[in-house]
């Protein structure tokens, strides 16, 4: 087969598992409920929301998965802060319904109303925060270099993730540049850092692009048979080290 042709026909064969139905042709109660917010750290962001059939929780069972979409029309059948949300389509991604809401969001709350009128009210804290970036005063604890943000610490409803990318300092007479990646959780509730010890660095080189977010997956109390759930995204910035990295 001609390499041209491999990618529009995988596009072609994943379109074709996308599955859309009408709203008046299945019942309410099989319906599946999937929220995804993400947010940035002023607190403005999107929520994207989906309606499936036939929908299964992904292995960590933190949000549940479909190829079967359940499309109710232009009029909106679902709210976040009391606006209503717009439809769009895609090939791949079957019909959903996104919005946006303005910076100094601190809760959002979504409201699906069925076909037969019933409500399902979903609310959602959100925690902004921001990287902290200080290149004249590193901060190291012993052994480890401690990456801060400011604004909300870690708590029990949400996992920070601090992501360093290095370049390898190990790869000897290649001229790509080959990349290292190191991530790490904050340990418990409250902390506004992270700690990478620096034997885990020590293969690092050159400038680090530091990355941080927080997660939260909620699964949904007020649902059908179906259940749902809702991921929540918060992006806590980037920043890049000074070029001599940060063991330097």
């Amino acid at each position: 087969m001609n390499p041209l042709l491999i990618v529009p026909v995988v596009v072609l064969l994943l379109a074709s598992c996308t599955e859309v139905k009408k709203s008046e042709d299945v019942k309410s109660d099989e319906i599946s409920q999937r929220y995804r917010c993400t947010y940035r750290p002023d607190g403005s962001g999107t929520l994207t929301a989906d309606f499936l059939l036939n929908a299964t929780w992904d292995r960590l069972a933190e949000e549940k998965h479909s190829d079967s979409y359940v499309d109710f029309g232009e009029k909106s059948p679902v709210t976040c802060n009391g606006m209503d949300m717009k439809r769009e389509e895609g090939s791949l991604s079957g019909v959903y319904y996104t919005c946006s809401f303005p910076a100094g969001t601190r809760e959002i709350t979504i409201v699906w109303t069925d076909k037969d009128g019933k409500k399902y009210t979903h609310k959602a804290p959100l925690y902004p925060f921001e990287l902290i970036s200080d290149e004249d005063k590193k901060d190291w604890m012993g052994d480890n270099w401690k990456v801060k943000w400011k604004g909300e610490p870690s708590n029990s409803n949400s996992r920070v993730k601090v992501t360093l990318k290095g370049r390898d300092n190990t790869v000897t007479n290649d001229k790509k540049d080959k990349y290292i990646y190191e991530s790490e959780f904050a340990e418990k509730d409250g902390d506004n850092f992270v700690l990478f010890t620096a034997q885990r660095l020590r293969n690092m080189k050159g400038s680090l692009e530091v990355t941080a977010k927080r997660t939260t997956c909620i699964r949904l109390t007020e649902v059908t048979k179906g259940e749902g759930s809702l991921k929540v995204e918060g992006d806590g910035g980037e920043y890049n080290t000074s070029s001599g990295g940060i063991l330097f």
